[in-house]
């Protein structure tokens, strides 16, 4: 989790002395900037989905609204978005592997968790606004890392990661008590 919010202070310090250098110099980076944005963002639409492997579905999208439910494989999952929001109902998936993990990037992310009783959960999220909500309660984070998992976590053989990245990122967790 360090490692993403160093990250992103890197990015604000380099946001910071490009706005810098523009006033003090009079040099406009932003002009090299921007196209340089769109080569990346081209590029990472080409290699993400093979970057992230054989078994992990990526979705892209600049506005997302994914449901899973019923008798569906619980594999790894990437969403990649500006705004969206997913659904993942877990109650009756197949479970392949112990740990089914889920990302989630993009500047404003919704995501629910439908989950059994039998499976255990762990959800970590970096963002401006971090929210979380399940029948445990409610955390709510800005400008530091959320991480919650639940109780059984470690015990439990089935397990849902989620990994969320963006500016407001908001979970819910369904499950039975």
């Amino acid at each position: 989790m360090k490692k993403r919010q160093i990250a992103f202070g890197i990015v604000l310090v380099l946001l910071g002395l490009i706005a810098l250098i523009n006033a003090l110099f009079d040099v406009d980076l932003w002009r090299f900037i921007g196209p340089l944005l769109l080569i990346g963002v081209g590029a990472l639409l080409i290699l993400r989905p093979r970057m992230a492997g054989s078994d992990a579905q990526v979705h892209m999208s600049i506005f997302g609204d994914v449901t899973r439910s019923g008798g569906w494989e619980a594999q790894q999952h990437e969403f990649w978005w500006f705004i969206g929001s997913a659904r993942l109902d877990f109650t009756k998936a197949v479970f392949n592997h112990q740990d089914t993990m889920v990302k989630v990037y993009g500047f404003i992310d919704d995501v629910t968790l439908i989950l059994p009783e039998s499976v255990g959960f762990r959800v970590e999220s970096s963002a401006f606004v971090s929210e979380y909500h399940a029948h445990d309660g409610k955390i709510e984070r800005i400008l530091s890392p959320l991480s919650h998992q639940s109780a059984d976590f470690e015990q439990v053989e089935k397990r849902v990661i989620l990994h969320t990245l963006g500016f407001v990122s908001e979970v819910k967790i369904n499950q039975p008590l």
